[in-house]
């Protein structure tokens, strides 16, 4: 089970209720998906107490420093395909009829910005894809990436 499908699983869970067994095995398994229910465990635990003052937003201050950053993440699936256009753009660009009537109008001399261009967000593209899936590239190389220390 993947911590996508796990989260919103868990999150559709009711509350004290037993957990299924797939869902259970996860949580088991994955020290990422543990750390996330026992931090929002606490959460609630914190939101729970009590307080001299009814004000919901002191209360929900109090409780986000122990929630994790939401963050966005972009499939491998878009990644790539992503890259096959920016890919093929630089490949089909120069095959238009617009590309030789640009050559025929200008010459040669912005030849070079225009490679500089496409080189630059091929690398750009390329530092992104890497920076952002460097745990899967290096369990496809075989070597598990180091966890920072705490």
């Amino acid at each position: 089970m993947k911590c996508e499908t796990f989260e919103e699983l868990y999150d559709r869970a009711e509350e004290g209720a037993p957990l299924s067994p797939a869902l259970a095995l996860h949580l088991a398994r994955c020290p990422r998906c543990a750390a996330r229910v026992e931090l929002r465990r606490r959460a609630l635990e914190l939101y729970r107490i009590p307080g001299p003052e009814p004000d919901l937003a002191s209360r929900v201050l109090a409780v986000l420093p122990f929630l994790p950053r939401p963050h966005r993440t972009v499939s491998l699936r878009n990644w790539v395909l992503s890259g096959l256009a920016l890919s093929a753009s630089v490949v089909l660009v120069p095959a238009q009829r617009v590309f030789s009537l640009v050559i025929e109008e200008y010459g040669n001399r912005w030849m070079l910005p225009f490679v500089l261009v496409f080189g630059l967000s091929l690398s750009v593209f390329g530092a992104l894809f890497i920076g952002t899936h460097m745990d899967e590239l290096s369990g496809l190389v075989g070597r598990p990436r180091a966890k920072p220390a705490r």
